[in-house]
């Protein structure tokens, strides 16, 4: 055996002690490898409240108030049944923001739910067929009714 095939195994295995001794010891010091603090006296019951309550309880009382459903003869009085008539929310129409026109196509920006849709005559939004545009209005048809909508004017 040679001295320089020894040496460095050796050096490398002191650093590599010296390391791990210095890395544990900050460790410890700094809190993280520190166990938890053991409690002195056992928890608690965390139940123990419920079920005291639940023992407390007077249930004879209780289910004095409840009706029997085997009993026929002691039936309660109907409830009057009450009507709400609920009248529906119009739906809500598209609105034109913007009407283009040219020589060949008429372009319009319609507003329906918080959507901007560009469309032209023939296509689909929503539940909308755009039937026509005009310089002034669009209209559009929902398959029940044909709608004319008008384009803003100036200050609106």
């Amino acid at each position: 055996m040679n001295l320089r095939t020894i040496l460095p195994p050796l050096v490398a295995l002191a650093l590599l002690v010296i390391v791990g001794t210095q890395t544990s010891s900050a460790l410890r010091q700094s809190g993280t490898w520190r166990s938890a603090p053991r409690a002195k006296h056992p928890a608690a019951d965390p139940y123990g409240s419920l079920e005291r309550a639940l023992a407390r309880s007077d249930t004879a009382s209780s289910l004095a108030a409840i009706r029997d459903p085997f009993s026929f003869a002691r039936a309660s009085a109907p409830r009057p049944v009450v009507t709400r008539h609920v009248t529906a929310a119009p739906a809500p129409q598209p609105v034109v923001t913007a009407i283009v026109t040219d020589a060949e196509a008429a372009h319009a920006i319609v507003v329906f739910k918080g959507n901007s849709y560009s469309v032209k005559a023939g296509d689909l939004f929503a539940q909308y067929r755009v039937v026509s545009i005009t310089a002034d209005a669009v209209v559009v048809d929902d398959g029940q009714r044909q709608v004319v909508l008008k384009r803003p004017t100036k200050g609106d």
